[in-house]
């Protein structure tokens, strides 16, 4: 798939990224990360792939002196993140992270990377470029679906959770459906086109090559994706 088309395409899921991110087993997912994050009073923290910036968002809540990277290739993404954190140590960079991190050595206290490697061409130098721009002690937190998503799964949890929400609750949702719908059309040429790739814990591991040391790893999202922590010893 072109450059071109990549970029439009996440554009266009910009528009309906909201939607999915704001449902809890997504806000579960921002808080474990968050967490870990968090740790050690960090000074400086990237988030790769920040999209609509809701990792960012709850980071400067906690972390109000912390200098905030968020990088994405979608400029649309970035101008929504803007908007939601208007904090002056909060800095946006449109980047494709296939071509590494455009950082010094050891610059970052802790990095997040959630739902982002399996889109790349070169995850193994990606994570090196991690490994590179990590501070001693500092933190890796790493998010990947181990397959394909099993929307039969996530039925069950999507019914019991509009059974929970009051009507205020769904209406908001429920005007960005029809977004939804244009989206799920778009993703059908982008599935055939994009070599989407799924990644378990020892795949991430493998990308790693012993840089970094491990520290946990959990099933997050339903069992559907895999959270690993790691640190630079």
């Amino acid at each position: 798939m072109s450059n071109l088309l990549s970029n439009l395409y996440w554009d266009i899921y910009s528009l309906t990224y909201e939607l999915v991110d704001n449902l809890p087993i997504h806000r579960e997912e921002l808080i474990q990360v968050s967490n870990i994050l968090r740790e050690n009073n960090p000074e400086t923290i990237l988030d790769v792939g920040c999209g609509t910036g809701n990792l960012i968002s709850i980071l400067s809540d906690y972390l109000p002196s912390t200098h905030l990277y968020g990088m994405d290739i979608s400029q649309s993404m970035l101008k929504k993140t803007a908007k939601k954190v208007s904090s002056k140590n909060v800095k946006l960079l449109r980047w494709d992270i296939d071509c590494g991190l455009p950082f010094p050595n050891e610059f970052f206290d802790g990095i997040s990377c959630i739902h982002v490697l399996n889109y790349l061409k070169n995850p193994s130098f990606v994570c090196n470029e991690f490994a590179r721009t990590l501070k001693k002690n500092g933190n890796l937190v790493l998010v990947s679906f181990k397959d394909k998503l099993s929307f039969w799964k996530l039925k069950p949890y999507h019914s019991q959770l509009i059974k929970e929400y009051s009507t205020k609750d769904l209406r908001g949702t429920v005007k960005l459906l029809p977004l939804y719908f244009i989206l799920t059309l778009c993703n059908l040429p982008i599935r055939f086109t994009t070599n989407i790739k799924y990644y378990d814990e020892k795949a991430l591991d493998k990308f790693i090559n012993g840089n970094l040391i491990k520290i946990e790893s959990k099933e997050v999202f339903l069992n559907e994706s895999v959270l690993v922590h790691y640190k630079k010893l």
